[in-house]
């Protein structure tokens, strides 16, 4: 229903129509603000372009479901048949099993391949990846970027305070666990985390990836506010990309 006519249906189409009307008013990639406006729409089987990487690339996202779901012995791997000449870097992947969802490790050969949660049987109903590509430049959409080394307040958390965002770069680390001071990267007054997620673009393994012997790459903020990364050896010497939610101790 619409709010100046009451007896006139807002339909997906007159949606679309509104969005075409007023997308050329609001600058940057309209494709990109389109589907900023429909959430809902974010998770498709559908190619699409969600938002911009640190780099000011537009970031892609995907996923695919499986008609039964998709058990293995831990090692199953999946064509996603996107080529690899075309990925840039791999920012983020996941497997929802029901209603738990599980990082996955995603491996460029000829094309992109993602494979299951290592030494697990889980059963997975989809798997969404977000990406760049190679052939994209970098674009400028205001101030509205997605992930950024610089921090921002991307919401509000649950106790009213706001939520800032921030992507750290680690370049590489030669021990097995390394503290890094968040006042290193410019953080100051830090209060609560809230999520901490990444990956390692090179080889597409995200925070949260078993290799193997109870090792973990893993990334967290201690009490001494501290980013404590933890790296098996397979993980060191590689860039390490986390970002941080967090908030304020001043808010």
């Amino acid at each position: 229903m619409s709010l100046t006519n009451p007896n006139k249906v807002v339909t997906e189409q007159r949606l679309n129509e509104y969005h075409n009307a007023i997308l050329p008013y609001l600058g940057g990639m309209p494709e990109m603000v389109a589907n900023k406006f429909s959430k809902g729409d974010l998770y498709s089987t559908e190619e699409k372009m969600i938002g911009q990487w640190i780099d000011g690339k537009p970031l892609y996202q995907k996923t695919f479901e499986f008609s039964s779901k998709l058990v293995g012995n831990g090692n199953t791997w999946i064509n996603t048949n996107i080529p690899q000449s075309t990925i840039n870097n791999i920012i983020f992947g996941f497997g929802k099993s029901d209603n738990q969802f599980y990082p996955i490790t995603i491996n460029c050969d000829t094309y992109i391949n993602i494979m299951h949660f290592r030494n697990t049987n889980i059963g997975f109903n989809s798997i969404t990846i977000q990406y760049t590509k190679t052939t994209d430049s970098p674009i400028s959409i205001g101030s509205d970027t997605d992930y950024s080394t610089e921090e921002k307040i991307v919401g509000t958390w649950i106790d009213g305070k706001p939520l800032y965002q921030k992507t750290i770069l680690i370049s590489s680390q030669s021990a097995a666990t390394e503290d890094y001071p968040l006042s290193n990267f410019g953080i100051t007054n830090y209060d609560k985390t809230i999520a901490v997620w990444g990956i390692l673009p090179n080889v597409g393994v995200p925070i949260g990836y078993y290799y193997s012997n109870g090792n973990y790459l893993s990334a967290n903020v201690g009490s001494d506010k501290s980013l404590s990364v933890a790296a098996p050896t397979q993980a060191n010497n590689f860039p390490l990309y986390v970002t941080l939610q967090y908030t304020k101790t001043t808010d």
